[in-house]
C-alpha cells in the first residue's frame, strides 16, 4: 500500500482576464505583481508545473492563496483550462493586450482559446 505523501507544485505563469465590460476584455496584465479576483466577471488563471506528478494518483489538492488586504470574497472555483496560453508580460492592471486576454489565448498573435470567436469562458469547466 502506497503512502500519502505532498508535492508542492510551483506556480510558472498566472494572468488576469476580465469579462466585466467590452472595455476590458482584450486588456492584460499578466507580469502584474498581484492577481485580481471578482466573483464572475474577473477571474485569474494559474499555470502549474506539474511535472513532479507525473505518472501519479492525486486524490486530493490545495490551492493556497496570500490576500493583499481586506476582500469580500466568499467563493472561488477551480478549474482546469484546456488550451495553452500566453502570460505576456502587461505590468499594468487593465493594460494594453499582450498574452493572454478574456479574447485571446495570445493576443499578440491572435490565437483564440478554441476555435475563431471563442473566448475564454469556452476552455474552462
Amino acid at each position: 500500500m502506497a503512502h500519502a505523501e505532498s508535492v508542492r507544485l510551483p506556480a510558472t505563469a498566472d494572468i488576469w482576464l476580465s469579462d466585466a465590460n467590452a472595455s476590458e476584455r482584450n486588456t492584460s496584465m499578466g507580469a502584474a505583481p498581484r492577481l485580481k479576483l471578482k466573483a464572475h466577471q474577473e477571474l485569474s488563471a494559474i499555470r502549474f508545473d506539474a511535472g513532479s506528478i507525473k505518472g501519479r494518483e492525486v486524490k486530493s489538492g490545495r490551492l493556497w492563496i496570500r490576500k493583499a488586504g481586506e476582500d469580500k470574497l466568499r467563493y472561488l472555483r477551480v478549474s482546469t483550462i484546456n488550451q495553452d496560453w500566453n502570460e505576456g508580460r502587461s505590468e499594468r492592471s487593465y493594460g494594453p493586450a499582450d498574452g493572454a486576454t478574456w479574447l485571446y489565448a495570445d493576443s499578440n498573435n491572435k490565437k483564440s482559446w478554441g476555435w475563431p470567436g471563442s473566448g475564454f469562458c469556452d476552455v474552462i469547466m
